[in-house]
């Protein structure tokens, strides 16, 4: 078995096996509270995992670790034929916050422009 994994990792890194592809999808969370009763019930399949092991890797359910809790729904089982060579959850920046932040700091350069031309010329 092992020779055979090597064997596959081989040909994955010379790409004889095949064609190197990425599978992915964004969701937004509607439903934090939901997401986390989903993932708790994954978690909890496991023999012997208490509650309080799911909440120190899931977070508690009124403040879940959002990535956490769609890794554990969402990390791949086996594929046929497919070796897995990574996967990521991550946080996408909101488009409406970059632009917000980034009025502010404008709005911020301006009021500090302002100000320092005004103590310029009171001098």
């Amino acid at each position: 078995m092992a020779h055979s994994i090597a064997q596959h990792m081989q040909h994955a890194e010379t790409g004889q096996a095949g064609e190197r592809l990425r599978v992915s999808f964004d969701v937004v969370v509607t439903d934090a509270e939901a997401l986390w009763h989903a993932a708790a019930r994954i978690a909890l399949r496991q023999p012997g995992t208490t509650i309080a092991e799911v909440e120190d890797v899931l977070g508690p359910a009124e403040d879940p670790m959002l990535s956490e809790c769609l890794a554990m729904l969402t990390a791949p089982d086996a594929l046929p034929g497919c070796m897995p060579l990574g996967f990521t959850v991550a946080a996408i920046a909101n488009p409406q916050h970059a632009q917000l932040r980034e009025r502010t700091l404008r709005s911020l350069a301006v009021r500090d422009f302002i100000a320092a031309s005004s103590t310029v010329t009171k001098q």
